[in-house]
């Protein structure tokens, strides 16, 4: 079977995509029913029995065009006189046999319903449905790629705009214009345009530039083809590249709706929902994010459409847009993030190794061969997405609920912040989605809070929708996140802060004003004085939230609550103190990992495996005050002493006298037994005056839950004590 290699079709754009899809179905219901189809790179490759010259003298002579009509727009050709529809129509050419019966169709149906141009839309609804019942077949297939009918309301395919309008470019008008001049028809020929015609003998001019991009002179006319060939639209912005005036080779367009067809919508209801859905094949939502100029544009949304390795048949890959169907987390993918979410998790039909997406795209103007209105839109190409399994990936099915939230809420109120946290997200999604990675996955996790703390910290964006905060995150993202950075520990020794009793809860309540009830989060009425983290100073925030739980925990009677989940190496905390640690992404590391439910985990978690440097040696005052603050009972050898703070120790520390707050603790741990070495307990005047800064970083490192082994080492146990 030879295998011609269609160098005129490639993925990109978008109808050079469908002019290979629009070649293999044309090829396999016309002439060769096992005529097979796959993508090598980015060009299309047919295999069927006709060779190159075989194929080109097919669709010169014998193709004959798949009737698309849309019959409810004004200039669709049905309400004039004159046009490609009156030439089909009047035409005798056994190609046109199938057009000529779907027109005629189409015209008893006009008559029955005494239409005329610019009824109402529920009567388009029944014109519509008529239309599909009287239609012959192949016909049907071309309507339902432009329309889908759900109760009262016609749902319209992305690639058709608004039934087969954008702006006054009518689509089907253009491809019955197109199909004349491909075939050599038409009142073209005595036009006084570029002739298309002669040339070889038995080929039409055009066809081999449209299959294999040879290059032909005098083929291409001062037409456009809208959307789907954007390079032919001469209007700014329009396509890739430098390009001047645009010309359309009326085969691709001919060959690109032949394609389109292959994406017919359907009509699908949910089990127990009385409410009817249109859905089209691998159509989604657009996203306000994942592209330059995201966000800032008009969309009809976009359509991810699948390359695919294996050999497959007309019919086969007809079945794949017909029910291969994009899925995230058991549903049906509906924006252009479930999609990206659906190819990590393979939530796509196998066989296909990548997607390309496409965008809608808005533009305003009047491009030539557009004729007129104020927006126009084109299908802008927007990346491509490989089919990479990404087990960690179905994590992010966890932040479904609180992403659908700020969705719906981001269409009703217009706030910037919101926005631009909603796009933040999605960004950081995609971007997952696309190239994977614990960076990436962290970010997604930082997006999320960032846009979390965008509502906490504007009461009144809370109020658009169930804008809840964000609740059972599970501890398995961790051990995804965790880099092994110094950074990273430290965040998860700093969120994993757990509860005491009826004291501080949680580090997530110092970030924003939440209760808990029922088991999930909920936006407390008024912001309760746990909440400290300002997000400005990370060092400050760090001891507002030391001083907070202190406080609290004083004024309950309970143990000081600064244990955690995760135990920081003291030599990640040496790390802090010596200036070695990035405070802005440990910042961002810690509103990240607050988001997680700690407890529900029974067991400790233990940070990703690293080379632990040689541990500096602490400053004793960091050594002697955290040894006061462990917040669990400090064992040495066999025995368990528990030292309780007071809070003229913060005091000492709020005036910025460090040493005098850590001779203080050095008192209390004598108290309790311990001999703490290198602090003078006799009130004798500093050796040195503190660094005022590594103050600040050592009153910081406090509220970092801590291993306590190494600390031990600074202490022993006065004989007496022992005896006792």
């Amino acid at each position: 079977m030879p295998e011609v290699r269609l160098s005129g079709c490639g993925p990109e754009p978008l109808g050079s995509y469908l002019k290979a899809l629009g070649v293999l179905k044309v090829v396999g219901t016309q002439r060769d029913p096992e005529a097979l189809g796959w993508w090598e790179g980015d060009q299309f490759v047919l295999a069927s029995i006709l060779s190159e010259d075989e194929l080109v003298r097919f669709f010169s002579q014998d193709y004959r065009p798949t009737p698309i009509l849309a019959p409810w727009n004004k200039d669709s050709g049905f309400y004039a006189s004159g046009t490609a529809i009156d030439e089909i129509e009047q035409s005798t050419d056994p190609r046109l046999e199938g057009f000529r019966t779907a027109i005629a169709e189409a015209r008893k149906v006009l008559v029955e319903f005494r239409r005329t141009k610019g009824r109402g839309r529920r009567e388009k609804t029944a014109f519509v449905a008529a239309l599909r019942s009287r239609l012959p077949d192949d016909c049907v297939d071309g309507l339902d790629a432009i329309v889908a009918l759900t109760g009262d309301d016609p749902s319209w395919a992305p690639l058709f705009v608004a039934g087969g309008v954008n702006g006054r470019f009518e689509f089907t008008r253009r491809y019955a214009e197109s199909v004349l001049a491909a075939l050599g028809m038409g009142r073209r020929r005595r036009s006084g345009r570029q002739s298309l015609h002669g040339g070889i003998p038995g080929q039409a001019p055009g066809i081999r530039m449209a299959l294999f991009g040879d290059p032909e002179q005098g083929v291409a006319d001062k037409d456009t083809g809208g959307l789907l060939t954007p390079g032919s639209v001469d209007a700014p912005n329009a396509s890739q590249g430098f390009v001047g005036q645009k010309r359309l080779n009326p085969w691709d367009y001919v060959l690109a709706l032949e394609g389109a067809v292959l994406l017919a919508g359907s009509v699908s209801r949910r089990w127990g929902s009385q409410t009817a859905r249109a859905s089209f094949p691998f159509a989604v939502e657009a996203s306000a994010a994942g592209y330059v100029g995201a966000g800032s544009e008009a969309s009809k949304g976009e359509v991810w459409l699948p390359l695919w390795g294996r050999p497959l048949t007309a019919r086969e890959v007809s079945q794949l847009f017909r029910e291969g169907r994009a899925e995230w987390a058991g549903r049906p993918a509906t924006t252009a993030v479930d999609m990206a979410r659906a190819i990590t998790s393979l939530g796509v039909d196998r066989g296909i190794r990548e997607f390309r997406r496409y965008g809608i795209q808005g533009r305003s103007g009047n491009p030539r061969g557009m004729r007129g209105g104020n927006t126009y839109y084109l299908a802008v190409a927007i990346g491509r997405w490989r089919v990479i399994h990404r087990p960690e990936g179905l994590r992010l099915a966890e932040l479904d609920e609180f992403l659908g939230a700020l969705r719906q809420a981001t269409r009703s109120d217009a706030s910037a912040a919101l926005s631009g946290a909603l796009r933040r997200l999605e960004a950081a999604i995609l971007d997952y989605a696309a190239f994977g990675g614990r960076g990436r996955l962290t970010e997604v996790l930082a997006a999320t809070a960032y846009a979390e703390l965008t509502l906490a910290r504007r009461p009144g964006l809370r109020t658009q929708g169930r804008l809840r905060p964000l609740s059972g995150l599970s501890p398995a993202w961790v051990p995804d996140v965790d880099d092994g950075s110094v950074e990273f520990e430290l965040a998860a020794a700093i969120a994993s802060l757990r509860s005491a009793g009826e004291g501080p809860g949680p580090f997530r309540r110092h970030l924003e004003p939440l209760d808990r009830r029922r088991d999930r989060w909920e936006w407390a009425e008024e912001t309760p004085r746990e909440v400290v983290w300002s997000g400005r100073d990370v060092l400050r925030d760090m001891a507002a939230v030391l001083e907070r739980r202190l406080v609290d925990a004083t004024r309950v009677g309970v143990a000081p609550p600064l244990d955690g989940w995760v135990r920081a190496h003291p030599s990640s905390v040496a790390a802090l103190l010596d200036g070695e640690v990035d405070l802005d992404r440990l910042a961002r590391l810690c509103e990240a990992l607050a988001l997680v439910e700690w407890d529900q985990s029974a067991t400790n978690f233990a940070p990703r495996n690293r080379e632990l440097p040689v541990a500096p040696p602490l400053p004793s005052s960091y050594a002697v005050l955290k040894l006061a603050l462990l917040g669990r009972p400090l064992r040495v050898g066999e025995l368990s002493v528990e030292v309780r703070p007071d809070q003229t120790t913060l005091g000492l520390f709020r005036a910025g006298d460090v040493w005098g707050a850590t001779v203080r603790a050095a008192r209390r741990l004598r108290a309790a037994g311990l001999t703490v070495g290198g602090i003078p307990l006799g009130g004798e005047a500093t050796p040195v005056r503190p660094d005022p800064d590594l103050g600040r970083r050592i009153l910081a490192a406090l509220l970092i839950p801590v291993q306590g082994g190494p600390l031990i080492s600074q202490v022993q146990m006065r004989e007496e004590k022992k005896r006792e």
